[in-house]
């Protein structure tokens, strides 16, 4: 049974929405991603920041349509669904082109998730490195009473509901969904909340919503290093060039651990959490790297390594999205409950991040108001739509683990793992051929995954040259 806020939501959608193409949100030509530069018609929907409170302040949710190509297009959009900390619109639409055969029979729809770019994004800024804990419940303070009561409606249901208002104004009946990483999350919980208007959905690296995947980062992440040093171990070039990764690795953690080490060119420090962040990062979107990284630091070619390490290094205080925060505080699959994590990150290499991570956030969550999260959040969903989940089985945050026995609520669904890859497979043409077709037939069925056991990038290590 949905909430009140949520049944109020739903009434003003029914009342407030025309049944035209564009209905209420007035669309107007654009272009968006960047250098990419793609023609879209962009538009901005008005919403009520308080559900519950039609009639009380509203914010704009920031829209852009890249009509279909082709000389029919299909009446079901797809919906891209954003991942974690997204830029926004702007973002994620440099992504389009790797969509362009599932554009051709369809609209693609990108939307400012609430409270990030166009969409009234909120940030907060965290106090110094240095600062106490007690310090960083002061700034969550501060930061929540500087936005307002509205804060708690910054969360991953409401921000769905947006998404079916921007549906129902678009004159859309049925969608289609592709949602990456955190995008996996909110695609599961429209399909919980909004299931009807869904045709088909592709979950691209994440995990099901009974998975507390911060709580279970530590193990996963050092699961994805072990298993990158035994495909390196049994690989020619590899194991030629790097002979003792490894080995390397542990006297490289064990050296930081000792004294951190500079990174020339900036003025950051390679700790013992810092190095813990990068390589997690490398695991994630950039595995080939990760052994020449291990070698030019530990051979004292910081310069060199300087190249890589630094972009993934922290730059400064750099202000927080404020719904990550209190999705966090709030949403049972982002939960940091500090005895789950010191139990689950014992012995791994994010230990020391996992154990700061936890205390950071206890002291954030003291600060912030608690976020409107229905309790089915933190369930698995249950619906006949047909799904297909791609993961990569050397995915540091949401390996196929996290989506073990999809089948049971979700019949209609399918795993594809992508052997050697990390996080997200759009860029992979397996992927793009995979998803094309899925949306156009509308079932995993008859989906030939084969590729899926070559098509990783990341299959090839860094090898420099002889």
């Amino acid at each position: 049974m949905r909430t009140a806020v949520a049944a109020c939501a739903a009434a003003l959608l029914a009342a407030g929405c025309g049944g035209g193409r564009t209905g209420a949100l007035q669309l107007h030509a654009c272009t968006i991603g960047g250098s990419k530069a793609i023609a879209a018609e962009c538009g901005n929907l008005s919403v009520p920041e308080n559900p519950g409170d039609p009639n009380g302040h509203h914010i704009p949710i920031h829209v852009a349509v890249v009509r279909a190509t082709g000389p029919t297009a299909k009446p079901d959009p797809l919906f891209y669904f954003s991942g974690w900390g997204s830029a926004g619109v702007e973002d994620d639409a440099q992504l389009a082109p790797l969509l362009v055969d599932v554009n051709l029979d369809h609209d693609v729809v990108f939307i400012d998730q609430r409270g990030t770019g166009l969409s009234n994004r909120l940030t907060c800024t965290p106090p110094s490195g240095s600062a106490s804990l007690a310090a960083v419940t002061v700034a969550s303070r501060r930061c929540a009473a500087r936005i307002g009561p509205n804060l708690r409606y910054y969360t991953s249901a409401v921000a769905v509901d947006d998404y079916d208002r921007v549906r129902a104004a678009l004159g859309y009946d049925h969608i289609d969904i592709y949602g990456v990483s955190y995008g996996v999350t909110t695609a599961l919980i429209y399909l919980q909340r909004h299931g009807a208007h869904v045709r088909s959905v592709v979950l691209d690296s994440g995990s099901l919503l009974d998975v507390r995947i911060f709580e279970q980062e530590a193990p996963n992440a050092q699961r994805a290093l072990d298993l990158l040093f035994k495909r390196c171990a049994v690989d020619a070039s590899c194991s030629s060039a790097y002979p003792h990764l490894r080995a390397d690795y542990g006297r490289l953690t064990a050296r930081v651990a000792r004294a951190p080490i500079p990174i020339p060119g900036t003025t950051a420090k390679l700790d013992e959490v810092a190095l813990a962040s990068v390589v997690e990062s490398l695991l994630a979107f950039d595995k080939p790297e990760l052994p020449r990284v291990v070698e030019l630091v530990s051979t004292g070619h910081l310069a060199r390594a300087a190249a890589i390490v630094a972009p993934l290094l922290p730059s400064g205080q750099q202000p927080y999205l404020a719904y990550q925060l209190l999705i966090q505080c709030s949403e049972p699959w982002a939960s940091w409950r500090p005895a789950q994590v010191a139990r689950l990150a014992a012995g791994t290499f994010l230990e020391r991040m996992q154990l700061h991570g936890a205390a950071i956030m206890g002291a954030v969550c003291k600060g912030f108001p608690r976020g409107y999260a229905p309790a089915a959040i933190g369930r698995r969903v249950h619906s006949q739509v047909p799904v297909l989940f791609l993961q990569g089985d050397e995915d540091p945050a949401d390996p196929p683990a996290n989506v073990t026995h999809p089948q049971r609520e979700l019949p209609n669904s399918r795993v594809v793992v992508f052997r050697a890859s990390g996080h997200g497979h759009l860029s992979l043409p397996c992927a793009e051929n995979l998803i094309a077709r899925f949306v156009a037939e509308g079932s995993a069925a008859g989906l030939d995954p084969t590729c899926a056991s070559s098509a990783a990038i990341e299959v090839q290590f860094d090898v420099p040259p002889s």
